[in-house]
């Protein structure tokens, strides 16, 4: 309706007035102008076809745009957020990102299992810090998926105070050599690798997430 009173006043069709016959009339002619417009649209465009419209390509996005995204998105998701104002993952706390979680919680609380059979934060943490590992390896070149050991990665179930200190300072080393081997431009042409970069922020979320939910109950339990 609102492209029908574009095209009228385009055509300079002037105000419908008078009798109900003469409006009639009048409304007769502006839709026989409008059918006709319409007609030609294909050829003269009286107004702008939103098929036509351009829209965003893929190829327009810069890569130094690409990689600074996805290095913010995930040192939101490993640490936490620059501003906690505005964020795209987390909450709105400092350090409510997965290490920033880690570090207010004692081994003791890492160790413990949120159900029987269930994995610990230490194991998340663990399997993490293998997967990010992978993941750099593979930026310098290497190949070393097809032969990751995944299961392996969740055998830590438990640490002591000096293991976990350990455990979440290699985290924290891995990342920043990860986000600086990823701002010195992976080959994004390949699209494993492509895929491969978009993956870690959704693999870090999906842990972070998990490792909140388990220290939520825990705290829960304790306070019960």
């Amino acid at each position: 309706m609102d492209e029908v009173r574009v095209v009228i006043a385009r055509l300079d069709i002037p105000r419908i007035s008078g009798t109900m016959r003469a409006r009639q009339e009048r409304m007769a002619v502006a839709l026989k102008k409008l059918e006709e417009a319409t007609k030609q649209r294909g050829a003269s465009h009286p107004y702008p076809a939103r098929s036509s419209e351009r829209r965003p390509d893929v190829s327009d996005i810069r890569s130094e745009a690409f990689v600074e995204a996805i290095v913010s998105l995930l040192e939101e998701v490993h640490v936490g957020p620059s501003d906690p104002r505005a964020t795209w993952i987390t909450s709105n706390r400092p350090n409510s990102g997965f290490l920033g979680t880690l570090d207010t919680m004692p081994a003791s609380m890492a160790s413990q299992a949120p159900a029987p059979g269930l994995n610990t934060i230490a194991a998340h943490s663990a399997h993490l810090l293998y997967a990010l590992s992978l993941a750099l390896r593979a930026m310098r070149g290497e190949n070393r998926y097809a032969a990751a050991k995944w299961a392996e990665s969740w055998i830590t179930q438990t640490v002591d105070e000096a293991a976990w200190a350990e455990l979440r300072t290699e985290l924290r080393r891995v990342h920043r050599e990860l986000v600086a081997a990823i701002r010195d431009g992976p080959p994004l042409e390949d699209p494993d690798m492509f895929k491969g970069v978009i993956a870690l922020v959704g693999h870090g979320a999906y842990h972070l997430g998990a490792m909140q939910t388990i220290h939520r109950q825990l705290t829960n339990s304790l306070r019960l």
